[in-house]
């Protein structure tokens, strides 16, 4: 699991999570909402230390990595997706595939990781040569998460899927989602989708001005009238 207790961070002198302390435990989709600027994507980009934490505790099954750079998160199998779906535009897509597993040189590896993104992700296959940046939005957004399943994550975390995609386009990736909830892959979904989102979580978290407001099942979220209704608009489940 991943556990934050206590955890303050933010940018420069602008603090953005404040003493806050939740537990993403594994074997469930976890999903953090709340309003913007609630320190959402903050909390992900400090886990993943692109951003730094000032005080507090971060825990990956029992080890402290609060202090530990990008790469050595990467190694602990803590993989992020990064809001926009990021691709290297001038790769091709397997090059943006094969980044995604620079830890490895084993070829019978990556032959098998290539064929579970395959499996995934039919379109990726099918588009390979392809500079990756010449694709619509959906498909960048396909080449981004099977980028980050090369690296064979224990964690995925995911910082808004299905940000600046068409409708129809939103309803693709989170069925991708479910397929991967569905092979059992922890993933913690830092998402403004909420209906979208609450329909695959099983866990979800509530961020207020870098606090956490509530915790628990999305029914017991639905059930919490004035909180739906003061954080995420009037019924809006």
């Amino acid at each position: 699991m991943i556990e934050l207790e206590d955890v303050n961070s933010g940018y420069d002198e602008n603090q953005v999570l404040n003493d806050l302390s939740l537990t993403f435990e594994d074997g469930r989709v976890n999903c953090i909402i709340g309003p913007n600027g609630s320190g959402k994507s903050t909390t992900l980009k400090t886990i993943n230390g692109l951003v730094s934490c000032w005080s507090g505790t971060i825990r990956h099954n029992d080890t402290e990595i609060q202090d530990c750079d990008s790469q050595e998160i990467v190694k602990r199998g803590i993989v992020t997706v990064p809001q926009g779906s990021s691709v290297f535009p001038e790769m091709t897509v397997k090059e943006n595939l094969r980044m995604g597993a620079y830890l490895t040189d084993d070829d019978d590896v990556l032959d098998e990781r290539y064929e579970y993104v395959f499996d995934t992700f039919p379109r990726v296959e099918e588009r390979l040569s392809q500079q990756a940046g010449s694709m619509s939005g959906g498909e960048q957004a396909m080449v981004a998460m099977g980028r980050a399943l090369m690296a064979d994550p224990d964690f995925l975390l995911l910082d808004e899927p299905s940000a600046g995609l068409a409708p129809n386009l939103v309803t693709e990736i989170f069925t991708h989602l479910e397929r991967l909830k569905e092979e059992g892959i922890d993933m913690v979904i830092v998402e403004q989708n909420v209906r979208e989102v609450l329909n695959i979580a099983e866990h979800v978290f509530l961020l207020e001005q870098g606090q956490l407001e509530f915790s628990g099942r999305p029914s017991e979220l639905e059930d919490e009238d004035e909180l739906v209704e003061m954080y995420l608009g009037e019924r809006t489940l």
